[in-house]
């Protein structure tokens, strides 16, 4: 993966302040995982990552403290040791914690803290030379196998759990303290990076990037705490526990901040329109589609982004992009909706659609039709002509004839393969009923403006009255200008009861993540574990787009407004 010249910039930087605060103080990984998450790391990858650096900046500032002879090593590996052991218990265990109570609790300690080193300074600035002559307590030895869990777990904040405990229970002073901290983390890091190793958890070229800055930060940071005392460490730790308290209490949220820094800073990567569409995952592999079917997909495909981004760059809506897209492979019979549709076990057909605008996030569905040409437009109106966001069955029909739309008779929607898929489906009743084959389409505009859109015929011998995710907002379809549009296509109930659309939404707004991570978050990491066949399409404000899928096949296609485009059907090919 090639960076950025900014995210080598912006992770040096965070690195540098990083390393400092850490060798002085404490609660720099606030930083750095912040940055990771914004760059598109998941949570869990991000902590990997941040051990590689962790782990080479200890390594720098122990052997400076050494060479300043601060650093008691023999004291540092009897209280490494149970760390290191909880760290490894941290490393793997799964903790079921409230993120929000755990945060606001790490605060108020160092708001204590803060406490103490201004109205009690002399506790932490002159060290108890009676409590350095004791030898190891058991109580020490269980702190710091608590504080080592922590450690393992996520890192964050640990700086300030050690200084308390080898001030308190251990008589140093700041400075020696501090020496005695980065030795520790030293012991336990590489063992917790390992751990992330084996599971696949750690991006190298963000974590050495960022190890760059951490090491020029720890260097300055132990040759300052020798050169200016205890005193200068002192008042480094009361800055960052008011900065670091105030992030941890919402007063204002580095992630956010971090995530601003980035985008103004970035140029914007792609096109000022883009345009991706599906026609079904699943729907066969290389040996089971014929090179003749195979070159007509490419070819439908190629006529609906034609169709499309002509719409988008003659200044059209991203709306009227995804509608128009979608009436005509409703039109083509190669697709499952419209006049490609399956049959239900009846012998029928019952069609779904949904449209979502995400400029204010309106949108409209229907389910169950059976003789409305193109469900999509229905859908649509349905979002700009009701106060409801679906409709079905007859009354979804009603609205549709009321509103001047196309009514067809059922013949309209039969085609020959697709009827003799329900009869091979019914003489095979304890075969699974073919899952995939929708169609749908994203896009951005050029005002910015993105829109999702998804029309299905459903399953091959589905329950009379069935829906599945395609007319659920959320599960189907999805599109938010605060984050991405999404059409999926898969098994449908696992995607309702996933909420696979919104989920992917919401982990690039809340969680940060990039949309190329956050749909493979989604398909390949939720999904795949719990048997769920199918994938998405998605495009983000910027431009950028991601086709992830989990089934043999996946039929696409996008096109951007700088040129670029491309049509696949099976893996590997984008």
């Amino acid at each position: 993966m090639e960076l950025h010249w900014i995210e080598i910039i912006v992770l040096i930087v965070a690195g540098l302040m990083v390393g400092f605060i850490n060798t002085l103080a404490g609660g720099g990984s606030i930083i750095s995982l912040s940055v990771l998450m914004v760059l598109g790391l998941p949570a869990n990858i991000a902590n990997g990552t941040n051990r590689i650096a962790i782990a080479v900046q200890t390594l720098t500032a122990s052997g400076s403290f050494r060479q300043q002879r601060v650093l008691d090593t023999r004291k540092g590996i009897t209280l490494g040791i149970p760390a290191l052991i909880g760290s490894i218990v941290g490393a793997f265990i799964a903790v079921d914690i409230n993120e929000t109570f755990f945060e606001k609790s790490i605060a108020v300690i160092m708001l204590l803290m803060l406490i103490f080193i201004l109205y009690k300074p002399q506790k932490w600035l002159s060290g108890k030379e009676e409590l350095l002559k004791k030898k190891t307590s058991i109580f020490q030895i269980i702190l710091f196998f608590l504080i080592g869990i922590y450690g393992g777990f996520i890192h964050m904040g640990i700086g300030y759990f050690l200084l308390t405990a080898l001030v308190f229970s251990a008589g140093y002073d700041l400075v020696k303290a501090n020496a005695v901290k980065v030795f520790i983390v030293l012991l336990y890091t590489p063992v917790a990076l390992l751990i992330f190793l084996l599971h696949g958890q750690v991006n190298w070229e963000y974590g050495l990037t960022l190890t760059i800055g951490n090491v020029v930060g720890a260097l300055v940071a132990s040759r300052l705490a020798v050169k200016k005392g205890v005193n200068f460490v002192r008042w480094v730790i009361v800055i960052v526990i008011l900065l670091t308290s105030g992030q941890l209490f919402g007063l204002y949220d580095i992630k956010k901040l971090a995530e601003s820094v980035i985008r103004e800073s970035k140029p914007v990567q792609q096109t000022e329109w883009a345009l991706v569409i599906h026609g079904g995952a699943g729907g066969g592999t290389r040996e089971s589609i014929s090179p003749e079917k195979e070159q007509a997909y490419i070819e439908a495909i190629r006529h609906a982004l034609d169709t499309g981004s002509y719409i988008l760059k003659n200044g059209g809506s991203s709306l009227d992009a995804v509608e128009t897209v979608i009436r005509y492979m409703e039109d083509c019979p190669l697709f499952n909706a419209g006049c490609g549709a399956v049959f239900t076990a009846q012998g029928n057909h019952e069609l779904d659609a949904s449209i979502m605008d995400g400029r204010d996030r309106n949108a409209g569905a229907v389910a169950g039709i059976t003789n409305v040409k193109h469900p999509i437009s229905a859908a649509r109106m349905v979002m700009t002509a009701s106060p409801h966001v679906m409709l079905v069955g007859d009354g979804a029909e009603l609205f549709a004839r009321k509103h001047g739309l196309e009514i067809v008779d059922s013949s309209w929607f039969f085609t020959q393969s697709r009827w003799n898929s329900l009869q091979r489906a019914r003489e095979r009743e304890k075969e699974k009923s073919q899952k995939h084959g929708t169609v749908g389409a994203v896009a951005v505009d050029k005002y910015g403006n993105l829109a999702a859109g998804t029309s299905t015929g459903g399953m091959t011998n589905k329950m009379h009255g069935r829906v599945g995710d395609s007319p659920v907002i959320g599960a189907g379809t999805f599109a938010d200008n605060n984050s991405c549009a999404v059409s999926a296509t898969g098994h449908g109930e696992y995607f309702i009861r996933n909420v696979v659309a919104y989920d992917i939404s919401a982990l690039m707004e809340y969680g940060g993540l990039s949309l190329i991570a956050a749909t493979d978050s989604v398909i390949n990491g939720k999904l795949i574990p719990i048997g769920a066949d199918g994938g998405v399409i998605a495009v983000d404000y910027f431009g950028n787009i991601a086709m992830p899928f989990n089934t043999s096949s996946m039929i696409r296609g996008y096109m951007r407004s700088d040129g670029e485009s491309g049509i696949y059907i099976f893996q590997d090919e984008d």
